[in-house]
């Protein structure tokens, strides 16, 4: 993430972002002290807002208990918030001055809360060398001009999930490998193929919806060679062919009937239950899901590489753990962090969660070897692509107006799925509104 001071504007949120993207803090808010307690490091009061399952929250707690017992002078309180309300009620806290100390926050939303002064840098509190410790793209999630204000926790990736049985029958064979993954023209063939087959109503579904996963869309984009933002992420650089050939080809999956009309971006369908009650005979959605297979259908599908074009490339995903500015006790937050994110403690938290590790100690083993113990060759294929997040995915996901151009995004892919809007209409209308998140004039 690459953002000069001058770029950071702490009225912009009281104007714009509680209304619209939900995604910052007043600077002004800032003013007030975070959480409270004595101030000496191993000593003293966090508050920790997270979202999450109850499991998650527990695997969190389980650390809290280990790092009090090494720490018997320390105190950390743990908050679940659901995850509809987690940033709403960040946001009014951080508003009011009250905002907790630490503060689980997504990738995608970590540009805004940096932008807005409303997360502490942390380069003070780590020893060098810490950011080698983590996959390259994922560390860069949580990081503004290498400065780091957060720490990554977990990360994911999308794979193609598919109905062995419908496949057998037509004879369709899977790559072996991330290089050899189907090519966009392939994936069409095979799409059309079981939709001529009348095996099953539908062939595909992705999962970008809610309208909040819209920027899932934005793999394809990349796969194609094409991006959102210029490089130094000040304008528009979307209205290109490469784009709109990007629309066109998500597009044709609602056109040409091998996407369920109700899979849209703002629809509120789950597809992993589609392709459970076998609606769809593919469906590429994030790794974890093998968890819901494991429950709502415990055979008959398998998963293979993710499709690409030009390039392989995949959507950003997971969680970072943040210490808010002005917070009481930065020392003993980053430290209860640290704690909280070793070897062990997110080995714990990703086999709990089904997400995928983002220390290099963790992500270059075997699932196997990790604990995964349902399917562990389907981990290993998402982790196998975790270096294909470019650093384009990266940057751009985690700019500042994301969460303006998530909204543009699904927007205008709901219209060109949805209502025919054209991929020429829906890129213009995708330039001027980035344009406009950015304040600047629409590019060329």
């Amino acid at each position: 993430m690459n953002m000069s001071d001058r770029d950071r504007r702490p009225g912009l949120l009281n104007r714009r972002q509680v209304l619209r993207a939900g995604a910052g803090a007043a600077g002004a808010a800032l003013l007030g002290r975070c959480g409270g307690g004595a101030s000496s490091s191993g000593s003293g009061r966090l508050t920790f807002q997270t979202f999450g399952t109850p499991a998650a929250a527990q695997v969190f707690q389980d650390a809290i208990d280990a790092y009090e017992q090494q720490n018997p002078d320390a105190n950390v309180q743990l908050e679940r918030i659901p995850f509809p309300q987690h940033y709403q009620k960040l946001n009014t806290r951080l508003m009011a001055g009250t905002g907790p100390d630490i503060v689980r926050i997504q990738y995608q939303r970590m540009g805004r809360y940096i932008q807005e002064g409303a997360l502490a840098d942390l380069s003070d509190h780590l020893p060098p060398g810490y950011a080698d410790e983590f996959v390259p793209n994922v560390w860069s999630a949580v990081t503004e001009n290498e400065r780091p204000y957060g720490f990554p926790v977990d990360t994911g990736a999308h794979v193609l999930f598919y109905n062995t049985e419908i496949f057998d029958r037509l004879g369709i064979t899977t790559p072996n490998s991330l290089e050899d993954a189907w090519r966009w023209d392939e994936f069409l063939s095979v799409a059309h193929r079981i939709k001529e087959s009348g095996i099953v109503p539908y062939s595909v579904a992705m999962s970008w919806q809610p309208a909040d996963n819209a920027y899932r869309w934005t793999g394809y984009l990349y796969q194609h060679g094409g991006r959102l933002l210029n490089a130094d992420l000040t304008r528009s650089e979307v209205n290109t062919d490469a784009a709109r050939e990007t629309v066109e080809f998500t597009r044709s999956w609602f056109t040409d009937g091998l996407a369920p009309p109700d899979t849209s971006i703002k629809s509120g369908t789950q597809i992993q239950t589609l392709f459970a009650n076998g609606d769809i005979a593919m469906m590429i959605n994030g790794d974890f899901q093998t968890s819901f297979l494991q429950a709502n259908m415990p055979e008959g599908w398998d998963a293979t590489y993710l499709i690409r074009d030009v390039d392989t490339g995949n959507m950003l995903g997971g969680n970072g753990l943040a210490v808010t500015n002005n917070c009481a006790e930065p020392e003993l937050a980053a430290d209860f962090l640290k704690f909280l994110n070793n070897e062990e403690n997110q080995l714990r938290i990703v086999l709990t969660s089904q997400l995928l590790p983002t220390r290099r100690s963790l992500a270059g083993r075997s699932a196997k070897e990790l604990g995964y113990e349902f399917r562990p060759d389907i981990k290993d294929l998402a982790l196998e692509h975790l270096p294909t997040v470019s650093e384009t995915a990266v940057s751009e996901t985690t700019s500042p107006a994301f969460g303006e151009i998530n909204q543009a995004l699904g927007d205008e892919l709901e219209a060109a799925f949805k209502s025919g809007q054209s991929p020429d209409d829906t890129v213009a209308h995708l330039d001027q509104r980035i344009q406009d998140s950015l304040g600047s004039e629409p590019g060329g």
